[in-house]
């Protein structure tokens, strides 16, 4: 027994300075790769200083160009937006992280119908978050919530289960000289969207979303940030009660919410659009143009 017991104590103390060792390359990987969602997440625990946040998924990240919002509104601007991660829990993680170490004067969320949508919880993309984990107590409070801190908080080798083979295979490649802050073009595609899909139509909503929601808008609130709601343009057919819970909730809280998703603005141009859901960089660089135009006068009252 005596026997048994000590192996199993020189397996756990092999383990753990595996695990520790690991975990300390990884982090050192996590820092110097140019993938790309490892390298933004890390620019965005760390050093964003902007003015005007921009926060959301795909659409976001493809959809606002910083130097023309820069241009149009004199405020600098970065865009945090990351492909993937259309949920609240990860753009409430986003702000969270920032906030601990600057406060930008406003913050643009683009959101859409999914941020309420009673869907399966896609809580992958939190992943990029792990390495991180410790910085931020609020941020944390989200992977509690997904019951997924402790496992990560036990291991700092599992922390980068999910993105370590990106971050090492371009852990020497070029970084993407296209970026604008944030912004990554998409080119333009070999043809575009001939059909508007399948008509979107509202879905049940999701408490614990809307929840989320809400401490999102307190956070901005809390710090004096000025929050501005917005739904970019997409090449879709909506219901009209698409948006009633997003539209509900910013009268309710007396929040702007700049809707582009109208049938009267970029339904009718498809040769604006990547996909459906996307526009591509000329299509972006037009409405980026718009939406700049449209925030200062917001601004300026």
């Amino acid at each position: 027994m005596k026997k048994f017991l000590c192996s199993l104590f020189i397996i756990f103390v092999l383990w753990f300075g595996i695990d520790r060792i690991g975990g300390a390359g990884m982090q050192w990987v996590v820092w110097h790769t140019n993938e790309h969602f490892t390298k933004k997440i890390c620019k965005i625990v760390s050093s964003v200083d902007a003015d005007i946040l921009l926060l959301g998924t795909s659409r976001c990240e493809n959809h606002y160009v910083p130097s023309i919002i820069r241009d149009s509104t004199g405020l600098s601007v970065y865009n945090a937006g990351i492909s993937c991660s259309a949920s609240i829990f990860f753009h409430y993680s986003t702000l969270s992280h920032v906030l601990r170490y600057h406060t930008p004067k406003v913050v643009v969320l683009d959101t859409g119908e999914s941020e309420f949508a009673a869907t399966d919880y896609n809580l992958s993309m939190l992943n990029y978050y792990a390495p991180h984990i410790g910085r931020c107590a609020a941020a944390d409070s989200i992977f509690q919530w997904a019951g997924m801190l402790n496992r990560n908080r036990f291991s700092h080798l599992y922390r980068y289960h999910s993105l370590s083979n990106m971050a090492i295979a371009r852990l020497f490649m070029p970084e993407n000289k296209r970026e604008d802050n944030g912004y990554t073009p998409i080119d333009q595609p070999p043809s575009y969207p001939d059909n508007h899909g399948a008509l979107q139509e509202s879905r049940p909503r999701d408490e614990q979303k809307i929840a989320t929601f809400r401490r999102f808008i307190s956070l901005c609130r809390q710090h004096h940030i000025r929050l501005v709601l917005s739904i970019s343009p997409s090449y879709y057919h909506i219901s009209p009660h698409y948006y009633d819970v997003l539209r509900a909730i910013a009268e309710e809280e007396h929040l702007p919410l700049f809707d582009y998703d109208t049938p009267d603005l970029y339904i009718d141009h498809p040769e604006y659009f990547y996909n459906n859901s996307h526009l591509w960089e000329q299509g972006a660089r037009l409405f980026s143009q718009q939406f700049a135009h449209d925030l200062k006068n917001y601004l300026s009252h």
